[in-house]
């Protein structure tokens, strides 16, 4: 009788621990969920889909599954046929955590796609046992790790997506195994050392996207036997050589992505063979030589870059015939000649890129044919004669950059007739002559930044002139270098009060008055003029005024440097510093990286404000050196970006 109750006893002890254990569980780890009843794909698949979904903190996703649950075939991203789960689709979806080998038992799968997502640890070797993938897509990732050679033997691949990952190493020569394979994408990852020369049995091939690694020596000639390619990404790697003439054969060829090397030789004439290119990226290599005018052959090419080489000679007037041109990017080489009137031609034309060359005579008229135009970049270059006012019919201008020629006369009118644009450049040249008012119209037009100011409209190093002050601040005329040659100092003992002054313009400074105990020691104080802030607090626009100030002794800067008696600054502003502002709002804002905040809080106790709005001045007291701004809100529709000009002693 005692054995048997103590049996009992024992039997409900078991029972208690099992229900607190599964108490436990469900309390301690809230996203694991457990296998249910159901009838849909074996319960191997379905648990695969449980540990999907517990190891990748599945309760955190956008599009979030119910499990436990009778119907995983109906599961978001999900797809079953005769019982099988055949298609998982997770692209997105907020997974993070790793992938679980379980996956392997889903041996009808055919797609799995978890791609840009936060996986990070390496790929499990169980999908490996995916005998029926097609298509593998875990790029935009944190993997890492080496590639498991279980891969190499899905022979049905078809695609394999890695991009944007963390692996490294060499290339694996075994993906040269997965012969069906039409796409191999491996791009920006750390891949490192050449191409592997196995790869070339993969003669299905028609997308090779290799950029953003490590990979260096020559593009492989055996390139030109995979007939099938229709896309080569090669960029931003350490290549050299040049191009091979192999790639001739692919007559395919649709993208030649190869810039960002450090790739050398001359632009093939065969590829205006090539008749369906579309995109051809050159750039940022050492290309030298003419261009040849048969690039302009291939009839549906939309892209060409060849920006940032060495190339010289004339730009060949055969690209006027590119009715599907959409970008053309020549600039940052060392061309000649005119432009070409019969670039004029290309209709289809957004973004023509010639600047920083040595172009020369006129800007031609038939460039105010482009009626799709949005970017025109002609810098740097040794243009002539007067900016055409007919280039104020390209209403879908959103930049012009003329800056750095030799372009005389009057600022033509008709630009203000540019409702589009945001970003006119045309300083360093000749011209003459009042400003335009219709000019005015760009600077009320010009969409704000963030911080409130608006984006560059440069009028200066010329001989214009306005009495308008909403677009006077654009006409500033300085050297690059004036903020560094500007700097006044003042020698400050500890018991003489000094003051200087950093004088503008009409009447602008900036004015520090240094009380006697200020400092302990005889300091230098340097004020040196600064340039508009780069950040500023989200509610706030610069109001013209900026500055720094240093304190050396024995020629060794202080830093961080704090007064021992408050310091008084006094900025004098101008009307059209201020156009626009509500003058109650300005404040001095110093900053403390990363912030700028509100001088006057610097001090202890926090010091207060003196305005004379009648005067166009501030005053306030501040307690330590770093970098100046005048802020404020801005809510009228002008604002200028504004310079202290250069300073006398």
């Amino acid at each position: 009788m005692l054995a048997h109750r103590t049996r009992l006893h024992f039997i409900a002890y078991l029972t208690l621990c099992l229900a607190l254990l599964l108490a436990l569980l469900g309390a301690w780890s809230p996203r694991l969920v457990v296998l249910a009843e159901q009838s849909q794909i074996p319960a191997s698949e379905y648990g695969a889909l449980v540990a999907l979904y517990n190891s990748t903190a599945g309760a955190n996703w956008t599009n979030k599954w119910t499990l436990p649950t009778a119907s995983p075939c109906s599961l978001y991203g999900v797809t079953c046929a005769s019982g099988h789960v055949t298609r998982i689709s997770l692209y997105q979806n907020g997974l993070t955590g790793q992938i679980p080998g379980e996956l392997g038992a889903l041996d009808h799968m055919t797609m799995l796609m978890l791609a840009n997502n936060a996986l990070e640890g390496q790929i499990p070797p169980e999908l490996g046992e995916l005998d029926a993938i097609e298509y593998l897509y875990l790029g935009l990732n944190l993997l890492s790790g080496p590639i498991p050679s279980e891969l190499f033997g899905l022979a049905n691949l078809r695609v394999l997506q890695l991009d944007h990952n963390q692996f490294g190493g060499p290339i694996p020569p075994e993906f040269g195994a997965l012969g069906n394979l039409t796409a191999l994408v491996l791009a920006n990852n750390q891949f490192s050392g050449p191409i592997p020369s196995e790869l070339s049995s993969l003669t299905q091939l028609e997308a090779l996207e290799l950029g953003s690694n490590q990979l260096t020596g020559g593009i492989p000639t055996w390139l030109g036997s995979l007939t099938h390619l229709r896309d080569i990404g090669l960029a931003h790697n350490g290549l050299t050589g040049s191009i091979p003439t192999e790639l001739s054969q692919l007559v395919g060829l649709q993208d030649l992505i190869i810039n960002h090397n450090q790739l050398s030789g001359t632009i093939p004439t065969w590829l205006g063979d090539l008749s369906d290119l579309r995109v051809l990226s050159f750039s940022n290599n050492a290309f030298a030589g003419e261009i040849p005018s048969e690039i302009a052959t291939p009839p549906l090419i939309e892209m060409i870059f060849l920006d940032h080489n060495r190339l010289t000679g004339a730009i060949p007037p055969a690209f006027g015939s590119l009715a599907e041109l959409w970008v053309l990017n020549l600039s940052a080489n060392e061309l000649s000649g005119s432009i070409p009137p019969a670039m004029g031609n290309c209709d289809s034309l957004n973004t023509l890129y010639l600047n920083d060359n040595r172009l020369t005579g006129e800007i031609p008229l038939a460039l105010a044919n482009l009626d799709n135009l949005e970017s025109l970049y002609l810098g740097g270059n040794e243009l002539t004669g007067a900016i055409p006012g007919a280039l104020g019919s390209l209403l879908s201008l959103e930049t012009l950059r003329l800056n750095d020629n030799s372009l005389a006369g009057t600022l033509p009118s008709e630009l203000g007739n540019l409702v589009a644009l945001r970003d006119l450049d045309v300083s360093h040249n000749a011209l003459s002559g009042p400003v335009p008012s219709s000019i005015t119209n760009l600077v009320s037009l010009a969409t704000p930044f963030p911080w409130g100011w608006v984006p560059p409209v440069d009028l200066g190093y010329n001989a214009l002139w306005t009495n308008d002050l909403g677009v006077r601040a654009f006409l500033t005329d300085k050297d690059p270098d004036w903020a560094s040659t500007q700097g006044l100092e003042v020698v400050v003992t500890p018991d003489a009060l000094a003051e200087f002054t950093l004088a503008g313009s009409e009447g602008s400074s900036i004015a520090i008055q240094i009380p006697a105990g200020a400092v302990t020691d005889p300091t230098r104080l340097v004020i040196i003029p600064a340039t508009e802030p780069t950040t500023a607090p989200a509610s706030l626009s610069f109001a013209g005024q900026a500055f720094t100030l240093e304190a050396y002794r024995d020629d060794v800067r202080l830093e961080p440097f704090a007064f021992e008696q408050p310091v008084t600054a006094t900025l004098d502003y101008l009307d059209w510093q201020i156009l626009g502002f509500d003058e109650a709002t300005l404040k001095l804002y110093v900053w403390e990286d990363p912030d700028w905040v509100d001088a006057a809080a610097t001090c202890s106790p926090p010091s207060s404000y003196v305005r004379e709005p009648e005067l166009n001045r501030l005053r306030v007291a501040i307690c330590h050196l770093s970098e100046y701004a005048l802020l404020g809100v801005h809510t009228g529709q002008y604002h200028s970006t504004a310079y202290l000009p250069v300073m006398m002693k």
